[in-house]
């Protein structure tokens, strides 16, 4: 599958997304299903702003991406200031029976890094 017809098949399956959802704001670890299809949409949305954060996203691609229903470049939520108090967040979390998973959408970072996070933390 060439990069344009990739490209427009997330492009539906954030369509998708956000017609059910009503915002853009996709967890990190989002599955979309699309024409019986898992379409890992959270890590896809991460790659488009980082690539255009670097400037190698393409004028077309940002323009499709602008279209979309409640589309931001920036962060989905404003995080802690300082890495140490999102980590005392996660940490607080992690005890108060929180999963790895519902850290990692919380944060929107990957379920590796917060598990790293925990680990570095115990004692």
């Amino acid at each position: 599958m060439d990069n344009n017809t990739r490209f427009s098949q997330y492009i539906r399956a954030l369509q998708q997304y956000t017609s059910r959802k009503n915002n853009a704001e996709v967890p990190a670890q989002h599955i979309e299903i699309l024409d019986n299809s898992e379409i890992r949409l959270g890590a896809w949305v991460s790659y488009m702003r980082q690539r255009r954060k670097n400037g190698k996203l393409p004028a077309a691609y940002v323009e499709e991406l602008m279209k979309i229903n409640g589309w931001t470049w920036g962060p989905l939520r404003r995080g802690p200031r300082k890495k140490n108090e999102r980590n005392a967040k996660i940490l607080e979390m992690r005890s108060t029976g929180h999963s790895i998973t519902q850290i990692s959408d919380a944060f929107n970072i990957s379920r590796q890094r917060v598990h790293q996070i925990v680990k570095s933390n115990e004692f």
